[in-house]
Formats: structure tokens, sequence, C-alpha cells
């Protein structure tokens, strides 16, 4: 099969956190999360064991309570960054993110990505190794991103420091691993691109550390 890889190195290189310019005045069809969920669980898991989980909250009043949540535990931090930050694109990402914290709550849709230990019989009782748990979830969330983004919607992943408190919201069992709070919305413009990154040389080797990739 042939792929437009020009449509997909797009779709790869402009799929930014939305947070400004999420529509919380446009309701977003369940059949729209359903099927970029759908795609989403076709990333790989650790051992196959498709261990991810997923709530989609749409209830107003439990929307409210995941935002009053996010509120506590992040509003004091971000307004201290706010109020030493000079004007520039530092302060503006954080500008953006205070406005996501203010408004979570109008944000249509949010989905949060759960992962549950896999049961995995070569490990002989060692502790489950992180990259095996998280490894398992987060190439799904880049997946469920992606397909959020070619239908015209956006989202950031937002860490939840207190997963006990939105487990309780959501009816989660404590064993549930929250690896992300997603506000799900359809984005207002049609500006994303490339950002700006290091370049290659700096992050990528080739054989050995710091040595050039050559032919890149």
């Amino acid at each position: 099969m042939s792929l437009d890889l020009d449509t997909v190195d797009t779709l790869l290189s402009t799929t930014r956190a939305v947070r400004r310019r999420l529509d919380s005045t446009r309701p977003v069809p369940t059949s729209v999360i359903a099927d970029c969920l759908r795609l989403a669980i076709q990333a790989p898991t650790a051992a196959d064991q498709q261990n991810w989980r997923w709530v989609v909250v749409s209830d107003r009043d439990r929307r409210a309570e995941i935002a009053d949540m996010h509120r506590s535990a992040n509003e004091s931090f971000v307004q201290a960054e706010l109020d030493r930050l000079a004007p520039g694109a530092e302060r503006r990402r954080f500008e953006s993110v205070m406005h996501l914290v203010q408004n979570l709550a109008d944000i249509p849709v949010h989905v949060i990505a759960y992962v549950l230990e896999p049961e995995l019989d070569g490990l002989a009782g060692q502790p489950l190794p992180p990259v095996l748990l998280y490894g398992s979830i987060f190439p799904a969330v880049w997946s469920f991103q992606l397909a959020l983004r070619a239908r015209g919607l956006g989202t950031t992943p937002l860490f939840v420091p207190n997963e006990a408190t939105l487990n309780n919201i959501v009816g989660a069992p404590a064993a549930a691993r929250v690896a992300s709070l997603m506000p799900v919305a359809y984005f207002t413009g049609e500006t994303f691109k490339p950002a700006p990154r290091r370049g290659l040389d700096e992050v990528a080797f080739g054989n050995q550390w710091e040595h050039r990739l050559t032919g890149a």
C-alpha cells in the first residue's frame, strides 16, 4: 500500500498541544471520539496485553469536578511563573496554560487514558519496569492525538498528580494508573505548523554518543 507521505508528514509534524484554541462552544460527537479511540488501540502494548483503558467524560458536572481538581493543583504554580516571566515565548506558553486551567470545565469532552499493570510471567516476582507500564499507553495516547488532529480536533495531555481524586470522580479502581487527562474539542484556526526544535545534529548520534549521524 502506498501512503501519501506529504499528508502523513504534515500530520506528524503539526500535531501540537492545543490549549487556547479549543472550541468550547461546539459539541463533540461521541462517535468521533470512538473513531479516534479505535485507531488509538491499534498501538502496540507490552506482551500484547492491551491494558489501556479510557474514560470519556462529557457530563458537565463531572467535567466541573475534574476542572476544580486540576485548578487546585496547578493554578498557584502557573500564576507564580507568570509573575516572574518577562514577555516572550515562555510567558505566552504559560498564559495559554493558565487559560486552560481556568476554562477546563467548559471543554466539551475530557478523555482520561488509564493503564493497568500487565501480568507478565517473565518477571519472576521482580517489580514491573515503568517502561513496560507506560510504554503500553503513551503510543496509544499519541495515536489518539494524531487521529483527533486529522479530524479537526485538538488536545493536550495533562499531568494528574492526584490520581485517587480523579479515580473517585470517574469510579476507576485504585489499581488503574492515570497516564493522561486530555481535554478534547474542535480547534479554531488553521495555522498549525512545525515547531522550532533542536537540530538533529544535537539530539541524534551515529553508533556512539555525540558521534555525528552521517547522511542525515
